[in-house]
């Protein structure tokens, strides 16, 4: 469980730069299309040319890549919010348990103790 917990982080780092990065690029190149287009339909000479264009703004390559990295970003952090809770449940489960009879007796010989939860263990 941890170990899965551990990959899930470990792409997590992985993904979030380039998600990063493509929405950097995605606005900037966005930007360049909308002003480019502005400046079409100021200039009045240009009227074909933008007769020519389609008038609807036009779907950007990046725009999916941006949000299939957002759609992978958020299955991992929906993951990593899972193993976490199996942690904390895991945690507190072992935690009633050694309070019980008859079972307490047997923690007491093999000396389990009650495990805080898990902040320090579980990082963002």
């Amino acid at each position: 469980m941890r170990g899965d917990l551990d990959a899930e982080y470990q792409l997590r780092s992985r993904l979030l730069p380039n998600l990063q990065a493509v929405v950097r690029a995605y606005a900037e190149h966005e930007r360049r299309v909308q002003e480019g287009l502005a400046e079409l339909r100021a200039d009045r000479d240009a009227t074909e040319e933008l007769f020519a264009l389609n008038e609807s703004t036009p779907e950007l390559a990046a725009d999916r890549i941006s949000r299939s990295l957002a759609d992978d970003m958020t299955a991992v952090e929906e993951r990593i919010a899972f193993g976490r809770a199996q942690i904390q449940d895991a945690i507190a489960e072992h935690n009633t348990l050694i309070q019980r009879f008859p079972a307490n007796l047997l923690a007491m010989v093999c000396g389990f103790r009650a495990e805080r939860q898990a902040e320090g263990l579980l990082r963002e």
